[in-house]
């Protein structure tokens, strides 16, 4: 009976799942710094567990912000460059950089409070 070997994909399993967990666990920490006081942690993530009810708003947020993003990573992995962007035309460079400081304002915070290191 031969043997058979693990497809070539089941290595990097664990490091997959490491990562994404690193990354959830990053933003919990995210959360607990981002709020004005820890009464609001239960409300943030019920929203943030709880699917919007209906409507376009979590596939246009996804679609605007989560898919450039993804695509530049993918990119990325597939060149083996961590500068894509640099390679670009400068044409295409200015419009990536524009477009980000376009959402950055655009979609930004308005209102203000406090960072949690100046509370203490």
């Amino acid at each position: 009976m031969p043997v058979r070997l693990p497809p070539r994909w089941l290595p990097r399993v664990p490091r997959f799942v490491a990562v994404v967990a690193f990354f959830h666990i990053t933003c919990f920490g995210w959360l607990l710094f981002a709020v004005k006081g820890l009464i609001d942690v239960p409300i943030l993530l019920h929203n943030l567990l709880v699917p919007f009810a209906g409507g376009i708003e979590l596939p246009a947020t996804l679609l605007l912000f989560a898919a450039p993003l993804v695509l530049m990573e993918w990119f990325e992995e597939r060149t083996g460059t961590l500068s894509i962007v640099g390679s670009w035309p400068r044409p295409l460079r200015l419009a990536c950089y524009a477009s980000v400081v376009a959402i950055i304002v655009l979609c930004g915070a308005v209102d203000r409070h406090a960072f949690i290191y100046f509370q203490f």
